[in-house]
């Protein structure tokens, strides 16, 4: 980590606020199928499950393989959470008792988390109990598909300067906060500078 910008510590600020973002993308309507899950019999929320998230560019593997990203992928997991910003929501749909059930298994589940890289897919494989599961698949899988393509894009103009990275400097707008910060962390892992001149860059990345 201690090549990287500070302002993507898993301890900072920036990244706290992220995951804010990532636990706002938790739909309602997830919780409620699981709801209807827990009534049937045998159905046991603490099964564990694997989550394959492949990474469908050959010349995006190497560079997610080398960087920190299956702890990115666990750290958010840790941190999943329905928060106070967005609690309203849930509380139209569910009563207090099935709430207060979700809100401790996530605490709980959100724990039993592993991420492990398999070469073979080649792919990141997600590891975590089932009910955490089927809550997490959206947001986790938006933040798979943005990762990708933007480790895909940058890998593509490091190609065309010859491997020279530090000659580029990324100069993005994003949609959303959301996406913004995937391709900053993304420029950061491929040690691409964040603003002209640093390093003598002077070939903007879009």
């Amino acid at each position: 980590m201690s090549d990287y910008h500070p302002c993507f510590s898993y301890d900072g600020p920036e990244f706290a606020h992220f995951c804010n973002h990532i636990n706002a993308r938790l739909c309602v309507k997830d919780f409620l199928y699981k709801t209807r899950e827990l009534g049937i019999k045998d159905y046991d929320p603490n099964t564990p499950v694997t989550l394959v998230f492949p990474i469908n560019h050959e010349i995006a593997v190497k560079p997610l393989f080398e960087s920190d990203y299956s702890t990115l992928i666990k750290t958010i997991c840790n941190r999943t959470e329905i928060t106070p910003h967005s609690i309203d929501s849930f509380r139209s749909e569910l009563d207090d008792q099935l709430l207060a059930f979700f809100i401790d298994a996530i605490t709980v589940q959100a724990k039993q988390v592993s991420v492990e890289y398999d070469s073979s897919r080649p792919a990141f494989l997600i590891q975590l109990p089932d009910l955490l599961s089927d809550l997490v698949l959206a947001p986790l899988s938006q933040l798979h598909s943005e990762i990708v393509e933007s480790c895909r894009h940058f890998a593509e103009m490091i190609e065309a300067v010859g491997g020279n990275h530090t000659c580029l400097f990324l100069n993005a707008h994003a949609s959303s906060a959301f996406s913004m910060f995937i391709f900053t962390w993304m420029a950061n892992r491929m040690h691409i500078p964040l603003t002209f001149g640093d390093n003598n860059s002077t070939i903007a990345v879009i």
